[in-house]
C-alpha cells in the first residue's frame, strides 16, 4: 500500500511539473480615478495589470534654460537660470479578459473613483524557467574544411543534451529562433483565440552564454590495401582542437574555459559525429560541475 501511495504522489508531482506552464486567468479588485467614468475604468484596469503583472518605471529629467533680464538706469544685466523637472513614467502590459464595475463615487475634487473586479489573462512560465539560463552559441571556425560545420552542430548538440539532462539549467534556443518567432507571429491571426496572444512577450534572457572556437580541424582520408586479402580499407586520420568559454552575461566574467586537443582516428564519417557528441557531453558535465560543484549537490 505504501508503494502505491508513493507512486501516486510521484505521478502527481511529475504531472504538476510538466503541465504547470501555460495561460492562466487571475482575478483581482482594483481602484481607479479619472475626470470621466471611462478614464476611471481605464485607470482601474491598469491598476489590476500592475498588481498581477508588475509595472515598469522609467525616470527622465528634463533641463530648461531660462533667461532673466534686469534693466536698471545705467545698465542691463542678463542672468541664465536652469529649471529641472523629473518625470516618472509607468508602463503596464497585459490582457484584460473581463471586468465589472462594482462601485463608483464622485470625489470632492470632481473626479470619479471606481472599484472593479478584473480578470487578467497572462502566460505563467513553469518551474524550469526559474533555473539558471544558458545559451549555447555556434562555435567560430575558419576555412571550409569538410565536416567541420557538422562537427560544430553535433558538438553543441552534445552540450545541450548534457545540460538539459542535468535538470539544473534552462537552455535557451538560438538555432531555431526564426522558426519560433514565425510561429509567434501567427498568434496574431484573426482565427487565433485572443487568450493565446498572452504567450507573446515572454522570451527569457540568458544568465550565461557559451562561446567557442574550433581552432584546427584537419581530417584526411587514408586508404590501405591488405597485402594478403587484397581488400581496401578506408579510414580517417587527423587532428582537431577547440576552445570554449562560459561567460556571465551581466558582468562579462569568464566563469570557466577549456582548450581541448584531439587526435582523430576514425573508420567512417559517422564516427566523427559520434566523437563530437561525446565531446559535447564532456563539456556539459564540466559546465555543470563548475556552476554546481558536487559538494553542493548533497
Amino acid at each position: 500500500m505504501k508503494k502505491l501511495i508513493a507512486f501516486t504522489i510521484f505521478a502527481l508531482g511529475f504531472s504538476s511539473l510538466a503541465y504547470s506552464a501555460g495561460i492562466v486567468t487571475k482575478s483581482t479588485q482594483a481602484v481607479g480615478t479619472g475626470l470621466t467614468r471611462p478614464d476611471a475604468v481605464q485607470s482601474a484596469l491598469e491598476d489590476a495589470l500592475a498588481q498581477l503583472k508588475g509595472v515598469q518605471l522609467s525616470s527622465q529629467t528634463s533641463v530648461r534654460q531660462l533667461a532673466q533680464t534686469e534693466t536698471s538706469k545705467d545698465s542691463t544685466e542678463f542672468a541664465s537660470l536652469e529649471q529641472t523637472r523629473k518625470e516618472t513614467r509607468t508602463k503596464v502590459e497585459g490582457r484584460v479578459k473581463s471586468y465589472s464595475v462594482i462601485s463608483e463615487k464622485l470625489l470632492e475634487d470632481g473626479s470619479i473613483e471606481v472599484v472593479a473586479d478584473v480578470d487578467v489573462t497572462f502566460y505563467e512560465a513553469g518551474p524550469a524557467s526559474m533555473r539558471r539560463k544558458i545559451v549555447v552559441l555556434p562555435f567560430a571556425y575558419k576555412g571550409t574544411a569538410q565536416y567541420v560545420g557538422d562537427y560544430d552542430k553535433r558538438l553543441r548538440q552534445g552540450i545541450v543534451d548534457s545540460l538539459t539532462s542535468s535538470r539544473r539549467f534552462a537552455i535557451l534556443d538560438k538555432d531555431f529562433d526564426n522558426s519560433r518567432m514565425n510561429e509567434m507571429a501567427s498568434l496574431f491571426r484573426q482565427d487565433v483565440v485572443p487568450e493565446e496572444r498572452a504567450k507573446y512577450g515572454n522570451t527569457l534572457g540568458a544568465d550565461y552564454i557559451l562561446v567557442g572556437d574550433i581552432n584546427n580541424f584537419d581530417v584526411k582520408t587514408k586508404t590501405s590495401v591488405d597485402p594478403y586479402l587484397k581488400s581496401q580499407t578506408t579510414s580517417k586520420r587527423g587532428h582537431m582542437s577547440y576552445t570554449w568559454r562560459l561567460i556571465e552575461l551581466a558582468t562579462g566574467q569568464i566563469l570557466a574555459s577549456r582548450t581541448v586537443d584531439l587526435p582523430l582516428r576514425l573508420r567512417k564519417s559517422e564516427d566523427l559525429y559520434a566523437s563530437a557528441g561525446q565531446e559535447g557531453q564532456k563539456v556539459g558535465v564540466q559546465i555543470t560541475e563548475q556552476i554546481f560543484p558536487k559538494w553542493s549537490w548533497q
